[in-house]
C-alpha cells in the first residue's frame, strides 16, 4: 500500500531558513553590542521591527541558496544541458570512472575488448628478458586468436595497443600467438528414446568446445549492476569498447585452467546435456593419441581446441537409444551446430548504455536573481513601502521615511548583491574565462530609490567601482580553483611552495599568480586524461617526427603543478647557439658594436640567474659612459652576488631602452623554450635486439664467418642459408681484397650486402684458391638437404648493456631537467620540483634527478632524439641497443658524479649518428 504524502509537523530547517533562530541570534548580538543603551526588545520596538524584516529577508536568501545544484548551475536557459557547458568539472560517469589498465586482468580486458580477432589473452610476469637479462617489470603476452584471424595483422594491432597502454617502467618483452591443440573425444552415449540425436550431439559438441576454449561475454551496464556490482566496480579498469567483461569470466579462463584438461569435468558436462542417460568408454584424443588419465596438461605454447569436424568425420561419439545405435544425419548435425554458434555469438555481444543524466532545471536565472525589496515587508505606518506615507504627509514624516530608506539601502544592496553572487556561482566554479569574482545588481525594485540616491548613473558607477576595488580577483579565483581540485583529491602548489618560488625566482614573481591560475585551469580541463592515464608510460610506438619530448599524463601533471609551459615539439636545449646572450665567469666589457648582452659573474649558475632575473626591468640601469655623453651602457645588478656590471653599450638612452626591451622579451621566450623535463624509463633502455654470428666449417676448417646479424635467430639462420645458396655458387659475387698484411675473401649478395668473409690468407693465390673451394662447397651443399645447416654453427652475440654490475633497469626513472631554466634557478626550486615529482609518481618507482647544463643538455638531446627515432615504429632499429647503452651509461655517469659523455662514448655516438 502506498504511504500517504504529508507535511512534517515539526520540520527542521537549515539555520539560514529558520526565522526564529535568526531573530534570536540577532537580538543576542544586539544585547552584546549595545545592551547598556537599548533595553526594549519587544515587537513594538522599531529596532526589533527592522531586525525581524532583515531576518525574514535572510530566509529568502537561505531558501534560494538551498536550491539543487542543477538549479544554480543551469538556470541560464541558453545553456541548460551538461553538453552545452564543456568547461567544467562535472565529468560524466564513463569519463571519470575508467582508468588505464594497471592489473593483469585490466590488460586482458583491454586486449579482448579492443582487438576483435583475439578470443582470449593472458599476461605472464617475467623475471628476465628473452635475452637472459635479469630485469623486473617485463611481461610475456600470450594470445588465442579467433578462427581465420590474420596473425600478422593481429600482432601489429596488439603491439600498438600495448604501447599506448603501457604502465610506467613496465614493458612487454614478447607477444606470442599460441597454437591450437586439436582435441577429440570418443564415447558411447545412451540417450532417451524421444530425443533428436542430432540436437543432443550438437549441444554436447557446443558445450565441450566452450569448456575447452571459452568465449568471454560482453555485458551491458544493466547486466553488470544486476550481478551486484557497483558503478565504481563496473567502470574500474580500461574504457570498454564493446561491453564489460566480468572478472569471474577472466578467472574461469586463466592460462592455468585453459591448458589443463580434466576428464571427469568433460564427462560431467556431457551428462548435464538434456537427453543424455549414461556415458561409457569416454576417451580423450590429442594428435590421434588416446588419453584415459584424469588430468592432461598441454604444452605452454598451446591451447585446447575441440576438433568437431574430425569428431564428426571419424564418428568418435556414438549415440545409443534403447540399445540401438542412433543413425546420425551429419548435415542436420552441422546445421544444428551453426544455429547454436550463432546464438552464442549474439550472447557474447552487447550494446553499451551509459546513464549520463541530462541535466536541466525549470528555474530561470532571472527568478533566482530577482530581489524583492525589504521595504515592502515593513508595516505601512513606516511610510517606506511602495504605497508611500500613510495619512497626512508632512515634511517631518517624509524626512523620517527617507532617513530610514537611506539606512536600509546599504543592507538591501548587500542582500541584492548576494543573489547576484548566487546566480553566478556557476562561473565561480567553472573553467571558463572571466575577469571578476564579485557580482552585484542594481536596486531598481526598491520603492522610490531614485529619491534616495539622486543621480542614479553616478551611484551605479560608484557601486561598480567599489566592487571592482575590493574584488581581489586573482587570489579568489585561485582559491576557487583550489576548491575544485580538492573535490577531485588533487592539490596544487602549497602556499609555502609558492613562497619559495616567489622569493627565489624573479621570473615566476612577475605574474606568478596569473600563471598559476592558467596552470590550474589547464590541469582541470585536462583532468580526465591526467587522472585516467596517471600510470601510463610513454607511447614509444607512435611518435611524431617533430616530437622532442616524450610526455605522459604524469609528466603533464607535474608541468601544470610547477607552472612549466613544456612544449613536446621544442628541444630544451634550443637556446644553444643563440648569439644575443653570452655568459662567462671571466670579466667582460660591453662593446658598442656588439648587439648581444654579455653577462659575467662568479655565480656558477649564471645562465639560470639571467634566465630567472634577467626579465625584471628593475635589475637594470642605464648610465652614461664617461663624461662625453655620447655613449650609454646598460648595467645589471646581480641579486645573487649583489654586484653590478655592464652588459650592453648603446649610442643613446633610447637605443639602450629599445635593446633592453627586446632582450627581456627574448629571455622570456628562452624561459618558455627551456621549461620542462625528459622522463627516461630505464626499462626501455634494456638490450632488446637479438644478434647472432654464423660460422661455416668444411673439411679444411673454417670456411667463412658472417658479420653480426640482428633479428630473430631462426629467421636470420634461414635467410643466411638462402643467401649463401643463391649467391655463393657464382664467382662474380666473390672479391679478394688486401687488408693490412693479409688478404680477405668476401662474398656479397643482393645490393652488395656482405654475406661472409675469411681474412686468414697471407698470399693472394691462397685467397683465389679459397674462392674456388667455396664455390665447390656451396654447390655440393645445395644438392643435399640441410647440408649447409649441418656445416654451420650459430653464436649468440652479447649486447652492450648486459654487463652492468647492478640492475639499472628495474622500476627506475630518471627526470632529466635543465639547470639553466629560470624555473630551476637555485637549490630551493630544484628540491621543490623533486618533491613534486616524487609525490605524483607511483611510489614503487625509484626516481633519479639529473640536472644538466646547456652544453650537457644539447649533447644528451642529440643522442635521445636519435633514440626516439629508432625506438618508434617508423624508424629503423639497427642501432637501438647501442643508443640505449649510451643513454644508460650517460645517466649512470651523471649520477656517479663523473663526466656524462666520455671519449669512448663520444666516438661511439659519432659512429652511430
Amino acid at each position: 500500500m502506498k504511504e500517504p504524502e504529508s507535511i512534517e509537523k515539526f520540520r527542521e530547517y537549515p539555520k539560514s531558513m529558520d526565522f526564529v533562530a535568526l531573530k534570536k541570534e540577532g537580538i543576542e548580538k544586539v544585547q552584546e553590542l549595545c545592551g547598556d543603551i537599548w533595553t526594549d526588545y519587544n515587537e513594538h520596538d522599531p529596532g526589533v521591527t527592522i531586525l525581524e524584516n532583515i531576518c525574514y529577508a535572510l530566509t529568502e536568501l537561505g531558501y534560494k541558496t538551498n536550491f539543487d545544484i542543477e538549479d544554480l548551475f543551469y538556470s541560464d536557459r541558453s545553456a541548460q544541458t551538461i553538453e552545452a557547458k564543456t568547461k567544467h568539472t562535472l565529468f560524466k560517469i564513463d569519463d571519470i570512472y575508467p582508468c588505464a589498465p594497471i592489473t593483469l586482468q585490466d590488460y586482458r580486458k583491454l586486449i579482448i575488448d579492443h582487438i576483435p580477432s583475439v578470443k582470449n589473452a593472458w599476461l605472464v610476469p617475467l623475471k628476465s628478458s628473452r635475452l637472459g637479462l635479469a630485469v623486473l617489470g617485463l611481461y610475456k603476452v600470450q594470445l588465442q586468436l579467433e578462427d581465420h584471424a590474420d596473425p600478422q595483422g593481429t600482432y601489429d594491432a596488439i603491439k600498438s595497443l600495448l604501447s599506448q597502454n603501457r604502465n610506467l617502467c613496465e614493458d612487454f618483452d614478447e607477444i606470442k600467438i599460441l597454437k591450437a591443440q586439436k582435441v577429440q573425444v570418443g564415447a558411447i552415449i545412451s540417450v532417451g528414446s524421444n530425443v533428436i540425436g542430432e540436437s543432443v550431439l550438437s549441444d554436447i559438441y557446443h558445450r565441450l568446445a566452450e569448456e575447452l576454449s571459452p568465449h568471454h561475454s560482453f555485458l551491458n551496464l544493466d547486466e553488470m549492476l544486476a550481478m551486484g556490482h557497483s558503478l565504481e566496480e563496473v567502470y574500474d579498469g580500461p574504457v570498454a569498447k564493446n561491453g564489460f567483461i566480468s572478472n569471474k569470466s577472466l578467472d574461469n579462463s586463466s592460462i592455468e585452467k585453459v591448458n589443463r584438461i580434466y576428464r571427469s569435468k568433460l564427462i560431467k558436462i556431457i551428462s548435464n546435456v538434456p537427453g543424455v542417460v549414461s556415458i561409457n568408454n569416454f576417451t580423450v584424443y590429442i594428435d590421434g593419441e588416446a588419453y584415459n588419465e584424469e588430468f592432461i596438461e598441454l604444452p605452454d605454447d598451446t591451447y585446447p581446441s575441440l576438433d568437431i569436424e574430425g569428431n564428426i568425420d571419424r564418428e568418435q561419439i556414438q549415440l545409443v537409444s534403447d540399445g540401438i545405435v542412433y543413425s546420425l544425419n551429419n548435415e542436420v548435425l552441422r546445421y544444428s551446430l551453426e544455429i547454436l554458434s550463432a546464438k552464442s555469438q549474439k550472447k557474447h555481444k552487447r550494446i553499451l548504455s551509459t546513464p549520463n543524466k541530462k541535466v536541466e532545471t525549470q528555474r530561470a536565472k532571472e527568478d533566482i536573481q530577482f530581489y524583492y525589496s525589504l521595504q515592502n515587508t515593513f508595516p505601512r505606518i513606516y511610510g517606506i513601502t511602495e504605497y508611500g506615507i500613510q495619512g497626512k504627509e508632512t515634511s517631518e514624516n517624509k524626512a523620517y521615511a527617507k532617513q530610514l530608506k537611506g539606512y536600509l539601502v546599504l543592507i538591501e544592496q548587500l542582500l541584492a548583491n548576494y543573489l547576484a553572487q548566487l546566480v553566478n556561482v556557476d562561473k565561480l566554479f567553472s573553467l571558463d574565462d572571466f575577469d571578476a569574482s564579485y557580482f552585484g545588481q542594481n536596486l531598481h525594485h526598491v520603492p522610490m530609490i531614485e529619491e534616495i540616491l539622486g543621480q542614479w548613473d553616478a551611484f551605479e558607477n560608484a557601486h561598480s567601482d567599489l566592487i571592482e576595488k575590493y574584488d581581489n580577483y586573482l587570489v579568489r579565483r585561485s582559491r576557487f580553483l583550489d576548491h575544485l581540485m580538492g573535490r577531485l583529491g588533487e592539490e596544487f602548489l602549497t602556499e609555502s611552495a609558492n613562497a619559495i618560488q616567489r622569493e627565489s625566482n624573479a621570473y615566476n614573481r612577475d605574474g606568478f599568480l596569473e600563471k598559476s591560475i592558467r596552470s590550474k585551469i589547464a590541469l582541470l580541463r585536462d583532468y580526465v586524461n591526467i587522472s585516467r592515464n596517471r600510470g601510463k608510460g610513454v607511447d614509444y610506438g607512435n611518435v611524431d617526427e617533430s616530437t622532442k619530448i616524450l610526455s605522459t599524463a604524469v609528466t603533464e601533471k607535474v608541468n601544470y603543478l610547477f607552472n612549466l609551459q613544456a612544449d613536446p615539439q621544442n628541444a630544451l636545449s634550443s637556446l644553444q647557439g643563440e648569439k644575443d646572450l653570452k655568459t662567462s665567469k671571466a670579466k667582460s666589457t660591453a662593446k658598442v658594436d656588439d648587439k648581444s648582452f654579455s653577462f659575467s659573474s662568479s655565480n656558477p649558475d649564471l645562465l639560470a640567474e639571467v634566465m630567472a632575473c634577467g626579465v625584471d626591468r628593475n635589475q637594470y640601469s642605464i648610465d652614461p659612459v664617461g663624461s662625453t655623453g655620447k655613449q650609454y651602457q646598460i648595467n645589471y645588478r646581480s641579486p645573487v652576488t649583489n654586484n653590478e656590471f655592464p652588459v650592453y653599450q648603446g649610442k643613446s638612452v633610447e637605443d639602450c631602452e629599445e635593446a633592453l626591451e627586446a632582450f627581456i622579451q627574448k629571455i622570456s621566450d628562452y624561459n618558455v623554450k627551456s621549461e620542462g623535463f625528459h622522463l627516461i624509463e630505464h626499462i626501455l633502455l634494456r638490450p632488446t635486439g637479438e644478434s647472432v654470428k654464423f660460422t661455416i666449417y668444411s673439411d679444411q676448417g673454417v670456411l667463412a664467418s658472417s658479420g653480426i646479424i640482428e633479428g630473430d635467430p631462426e629467421m636470420a639462420k634461414e635467410d643466411f642459408v638462402k643467401d649463401i645458396l643463391q649467391h655463393g655458387q657464382d664467382k662474380k659475387n666473390y672479391k679478394v681484397e688486401k687488408q693490412g698484411k693479409n688478404y680477405v675473401v668476401k662474398l656479397h649478395g643482393a645490393k652488395s650486402k656482405l654475406l661472409f668473409e675469411n681474412n686468414s690468407f697471407i698470399k693472394k693465390s691462397s685467397a683465389d684458391d679459397h674462392v674456388k673451394y667455396c664455390i665447390q662447397f656451396v654447390k655440393a651443399s645445395a644438392k643435399k638437404e640441410n647440408a649447409l645447416e649441418n656445416a654451420m654453427s650459430m653464436e649468440q652475440v652479447s649486447k652492450q648493456g648486459m654487463e652492468f654490475e647492478s640492475d639499472p633497469f628495474s622500476f627506475q626513472c630518471s627526470a632529466v631537467a635543465p639547470r639553466y631554466s629560470g624555473s630551476f634557478q637555485n637549490d630551493k626550486s630544484k628540491k621543490l620540483f623533486e618533491m613534486l615529482v616524487k609525490a605524483n609518481f607511483p611510489a614503487h618507482l625509484k626516481m633519479n634527478f639529473i640536472w644538466l647544463s646547456l652544453d650537457e643538455m644539447s649533447e644528451f638531446e642529440r643522442v635521445y632524439q636519435a633514440w626516439i627515432t629508432q625506438k618508434s615504429s617508423t624508424g629503423s632499429s639497427a642501432n637501438l641497443d647501442d643508443l640505449s647503452y649510451v643513454l644508460m651509461k650517460a645517466l649512470r655517469n651523471k649520477l656517479d658524479g663523473a663526466e656524462m659523455i666520455d671519449k669512448e662514448m663520444s666516438s661511439m655516438i659519432g659512429a652511430i649518428i
